[in-house]
């Protein structure tokens, strides 16, 4: 029977221990991620709530909130509203949880355009609420909060999830997972 030398087992044993630390070091902060408190979004005081004459939207609490924001000053971005209205109709069977909230802000600080859009139909907002950010303070309130990202709140505000549900299928399933 051939015996193995000490040295060599040690050097095994070592090996193991050192190749296994990194593992072991991730692992740790994943667990401190997980634990840490949510960064609470920040709403602007100057938020006007504006709905369609036509629109029966309630402002019932949800245990969810879906913010999406959209340049009014822009007339390609409008289009983004297209797309609010195809995924409040995916997200349906979880309307009575989520609250879809289209952030509307301008480089202009004009909204009489978007509210003439939809009051003559042109842009079509459903039962939607629109949050007007009159004084362009979001961006400057949430630094890290791209343009293009949607945000998924809890009903504090605190941030569960940043992503481009209307564009990206990944977060869109992500979105879903945490809304389940």
């Amino acid at each position: 029977m051939s015996s193995i030398p000490k040295r060599e087992v040690l050097k095994v044993e070592t090996s193991i221990k050192m190749k296994s630390l990194p593992i072991i070091f991730l692992f740790l902060i994943a667990c401190q991620a997980k634990t840490e408190k949510h960064k609470v979004l920040k709403i602007p005081v100057q938020i006007e709530k504006y709905r369609s004459e036509y629109s029966n939207a309630s402002d019932d609490e949800r245990t969810f909130r879906l913010y999406i924001p959209i340049d009014v000053s822009c007339a390609t971005c409008l289009s983004r509203f297209s797309q609010i209205n195809m995924l409040s109709d995916k997200l349906a069977e979880r309307a009575s949880q989520v609250q879809i909230i289209p952030f509307c802000y301008s480089k202009n600080k004009d909204f009489e355009s978007i509210k003439y859009l939809v009051e003559s139909g042109k842009v079509k907002v459903g039962n939607l609420t629109l949050y007007l950010d009159t004084e362009s303070k979001f961006y400057t309130l949430n630094t890290g909060i791209l343009p293009d990202q949607c945000i998924v709140t809890n009903l504090n505000d605190e941030i569960l999830l940043i992503g481009d549900f209307l564009n990206n299928r990944d977060d869109f399933e992500a979105a879903k997972l945490i809304i389940n």
